[in-house]
């Protein structure tokens, strides 16, 4: 993109991958600016319709984290010769987590489930690329700004079919390989991270798994996936989303049922932005049930509403890895009585907000 490589990718302080220019190579084209998603708002798609989903098929809800609709998706692109690109956990033992591009239903399952963590683009921007200036149709899932960035990129080319899905920030790769690295010492080698764990018929358990033992979170209590849900290791970019909107970057959005009727992690809440979303949702055989775009917008706050900041996110990201992780542990990463109520406040003020 950039004529003079002036633009590198690199992992920031808190370990993210942001864009770093070298003042020296740049010649103030603004090549940069034109096609970069946090200069130029791609919010183009309003939601048509809202759904409650899940495939018929046992086995997919098993290994998905929900209702098991990327898979259907996926399935529908990569029968008919096109091309998904998603999130993949490459090594557990470290919490890697890459976009990468699979032409085989085969290969659908290294694409599901959530992963907490930010993806890395870095490798497979270019590939993307290639595969639809050849005419290939490409499904690309991420979350709302890669997706920005990804339309960008390939200046909404018609091949590009975008799913996104309600974001609640990337957590830092950083503090997960650190804290995939202290809990090492307590199981060994880690060769099991879900972050969905699903065998315990519930869908908000986080689980390691390794040599010497496992471990199994509930709900965000403590840990990494209490530091995700807390935003206390969310990016810098997640607390100020511009995509944290109604108006939507993508065709479909997924996420959890959160239509207000209660828990049930084998159903899926989808929204078609688009024509051609709703042509393709209502073209799935799949549990198909339309439901009303209000009461998804009552119930999912994170859909309009950005993270808070968390109090305690810059001392963290100043200690974490310099001070005891039990001490780390206790101050930062467990659930206190006072965290519920403030969550409690936090999702009554989206709601006053919607309603105003």
């Amino acid at each position: 993109m950039c004529p003079t490589k002036a633009i590198s990718l690199k992992e920031d302080v808190k370990g993210f991958i942001r864009p770093f220019v070298d003042d020296s190579k740049c010649i103030d084209c603004n090549k940069c600016i034109k096609f970069c998603h946090e200069y130029n708002k791609r919010n183009t798609n309003y939601i048509h319709n809202a759904y409650l989903a899940s495939s018929k098929s046992k086995e997919i809800l098993e290994h998905s984290s929900s209702g098991g609709v990327f898979s259907e998706l996926a399935r529908v692109f990569l029968d008919n010769g096109g091309y998904v690109c998603g999130a993949s956990l490459i090594e557990p033992s470290v919490g890697t987590v890459k976009h990468i591009v699979i032409d085989n239903v085969d290969d659908i399952y290294k694409l599901r489930k959530s992963k907490y963590v930010e993806s890395s683009l870095v490798d497979i921007l270019p590939a993307c690329l290639e595969l639809v200036k050849a005419g290939k149709v490409l499904m690309f899932v991420g979350t709302p700004c890669q997706c920005a960035a990804i339309r960008n990129f390939l200046c909404d080319d018609e091949k590009l079919f975008v799913v996104d899905f309600i974001c609640h920030g990337t957590g830092s790769p950083k503090v997960l390989k650190w804290y995939l690295s202290q809990e090492k010492t307590h199981i060994g080698k880690i060769h099991t991270l879900d972050f969905r764990y699903k065998n315990n018929e519930s869908g908000s358990y986080f689980y390691i798994s390794g040599d010497k033992g496992s471990k199994l979170i509930k709900n965000y209590s403590e840990g990494y996936p209490y530091a995700f849900a807390t935003a206390l290791i969310v990016a810098d970019d997640c607390l100020n989303c511009k995509y944290a909107t109604v108006e939507r970057v993508s065709d479909i959005t997924l996420a959890d049922k959160c239509d207000g009727t209660g828990l049930d992690f084998d159903k899926s809440t989808i929204l078609a932005n688009s024509k051609r979303g709703v042509q393709l949702l209502e073209s799935l055989v799949i549990e198909l049930k339309q439901v009303s775009i209000a009461s998804i917008l009552e119930n999912a706050w994170h859909l309009t509403s950005p993270n808070e900041p968390n109090l305690n996110r810059d001392k963290f990201f100043k200690s974490y890895t310099t001070l005891d992780y039990t001490k780390i542990y206790k101050t930062y990463l467990v659930m206190k009585p006072m965290t519920i109520w403030r969550r409690a406040a936090l999702k009554l003020k989206a709601i006053v907000k919607q309603l105003i």
